[in-house]
């Protein structure tokens, strides 16, 4: 028989949210966007494009980052490209306006299936 000795009574320690970025150059897609991931628990930063993000990324780092592939001035492919390119995994979703969005429910639940793998 087993016992355990953790007290019953004891919360677990509260996980912190995942920080997820996302970049678009649409406000009302960014705030849609953004506005789901937060009811689901994620903890969200907003950013207007591809130079926010990369100057972001210098000193600070996403569990995730959702993007619009269609930016002007550099785009989300060519940011995507760069971080591949400089050997960066991070994890990344990408969108096209005009394209239907993206899953947001899909993705939540992916990520969140990932975080549990860890």
């Amino acid at each position: 028989m087993m016992t355990s000795t953790a007290n019953p009574s004891a919360k677990p320690a509260a996980k912190k949210p995942s920080m997820i970025w996302v970049v678009d150059d649409d406000p009302d897609l960014r705030q849609m966007v953004g506005t789901y991931l937060i009811d689901q628990g994620y903890d969200v930063r907003s950013l207007s494009d591809v130079k926010q993000l990369e100057a972001r990324l210098e000193f600070q780092r996403p569990d995730l980052i959702v993007l619009d592939l269609m930016m002007p001035g550099d785009d989300g492919l060519t940011a995507l490209r760069r971080l591949r390119d400089a050997g960066d995994d991070l994890p990344a979703v990408a969108y096209r306006k005009g394209s239907r969005p993206p899953h947001l429910e899909a993705l939540a639940e992916h990520h969140s299936a990932q975080e549990g793998d860890e």
